[in-house]
């Protein structure tokens, strides 16, 4: 380059080839970001879709977990409840027969004290030949000093007697009692 006007032309036909390789460049940078934002977008809604798809299938999963836990709870509960039910109905029955044999116990004893209380009776100690003794209207077994000329009363079972001390002696406690 000889002259300065080859030199300008070059550096401008340079600069033209350098501005339209740049272009081109650009033009080509454009589109492959416009492919790349387009699949990108693509890329994502499928991600989005598949996300959709897969939180569905997962509430549709544990909706049914869901609902085969309520039934077991429902049957295992109606099972405790059916259990718990036997339980009360054999403590009721041991209950009921624990009462009927106190009942059978309270009532063998009342028996038997009515059975006391009847052969205690002094009406029926009289008939058994027994009588009653009193000293002035007080029992002879709690007088403690006896009087010759004290009035006796006897009762028997078909007899009132009265008595009056004549003879009195003590007896030893220890001594046996006279044969007649």
């Amino acid at each position: 380059m000889k002259t300065p006007t080859a030199v300008a032309e070059f550096l401008i036909n340079g600069a033209l080839s350098f501005d339209e390789k740049l272009e081109n460049l650009w033009y080509r940078i454009a589109q492959q970001a416009q492919f790349s934002l387009k699949e990108n977008s693509y890329m994502l809604d499928n991600l989005s879709n598949s996300l959709k798809f897969a939180a569905h299938n997962i509430m549709q999963h544990e909706s049914h977990q869901l609902a085969q836990t309520q039934q077991r709870l429902k049957y295992f509960s109606k099972q405790q409840i059916r259990g718990e039910s036997e339980k009360l109905t054999m403590m009721r029955k041991k209950l009921h027969s624990d009462s009927q044999k106190r009942l059978g116990n309270i009532s063998e004893k009342l028996s038997h004290y009515q059975k006391f209380l009847i052969a205690s009776d002094p009406e029926q100690i009289l008939k058994r030949g027994f009588t009653y003794t009193s000293v002035n209207g007080t029992s002879l077994s709690q007088v403690h000093e006896l009087k010759k000329g004290d009035l006796l009363e006897t009762i028997s079972e078909k007899h009132l007697l009265q008595s009056k001390v004549e003879y009195i002696k003590n007896r030893e406690k220890n001594e046996p009692k006279e044969k007649k």
